[in-house]
């Protein structure tokens, strides 16, 4: 298997502690920095999707949606960039290579 799968990430920070959440695997990580959150998330993604043979990742076996709230807060975030001014957002599109195990947060 060689294509990759394109994820949505949702990162936001919330008293000092940044948040970043899979919508497509409901996988969340919280991190004090912003480079920790995005290596934690990559880390646990790859991990996650390690558990998985070929044949459930062709069959999306590893979908678990993240709750509604957050999906729709991805959509409006992903839309509305001046909301990124006023605060940290992050609504960013991400890749998975079930051949290599790497995961590119863009």
């Amino acid at each position: 298997m060689s294509r990759t799968i394109e994820l949505r990430v949702l990162g936001f920070n919330r008293s000092g502690v940044f948040q970043f959440i899979c919508l497509e695997t409901d996988i969340a990580v919280t991190s004090d920095t912003l480079a920790g959150a995005k290596s934690k998330i990559s880390d646990a993604v790859v991990s996650y999707f390690q558990s998985f043979s070929e044949k459930e990742i062709e069959d999306k076996a590893f979908m678990r949606k993240a709750p509604l709230r957050y999906r729709v807060g991805w959509k409006i975030i992903h839309f509305a960039s001046f909301i990124k001014r006023i605060t940290f957002f992050d609504s960013s599109e991400a890749e998975y290579n079930p051949s290599t195990h790497a995961m590119i947060l863009a």
